[in-house]
């Protein structure tokens, strides 16, 4: 009981200023239960299926259109078998749809320098990527050397942990 009330006042009941519609509040509920059951991740979702959408830097653009460039590292984990929509020009007026991909493979990976200083790539907790090998890896997700791969994680700091992301 509030002061109001042990003094004989009532509460008045208060109105609803903004009804939702009903159909929003269970559209509401069965997303949270498609996200309790690991449904529903990623950026975007259609029908159930999770859309996530990556924006990528120009460097990577022609790589991508030419099919060079197969995968990608992010933070986050999308679902295996999902489409990947492939930006250009993320967040800015100039943005554009690269094109749309299936998502092949989805692996946990460690970007990092040993304690000799060498860079490695650590893929499923298991196999490490290093010298010649490291060289192909990153080439394969766009760059031209092992030293501008690590120069581009090293600024979001070492040891790097994210998802390699394969598409086709």
């Amino acid at each position: 009981y509030c002061w109001a009330e042990r003094n004989g006042c009532r509460r008045l009941p208060q109105p609803n200023l903004f009804p939702l519609p009903a159909g929003l509040i269970i559209d509401r509920v069965q997303r949270r239960r498609r996200q309790a059951e690991g449904q529903g991740q990623g950026q975007g979702e259609e029908g159930g299926v999770t859309m996530p959408a990556f924006g990528f830097k120009p460097q990577f653009v022609e790589l991508i259109e030419r099919g060079v460039k197969t995968q990608t590292i992010r933070a986050s984990r999308p679902r295996n078998g999902a489409y990947a929509y492939l930006y250009a020009g993320w967040r800015t007026k100039a943005c554009r749809l690269i094109c749309v991909k299936t998502i092949v493979s989805v692996k946990h990976v460690q970007i990092g320098r040993n304690g000799c200083g060498e860079p490695y790539v650590t893929i499923d907790s298991k196999d490490t990527v290093v010298h010649d090998d490291l060289e192909k890896f990153a080439r394969a997700d766009g760059f031209s050397s092992v030293p501008e791969f690590m120069s581009f994680f090293e600024p979001r700091g070492l040891p790097f942990r994210g998802y390699l992301i394969e598409w086709r």
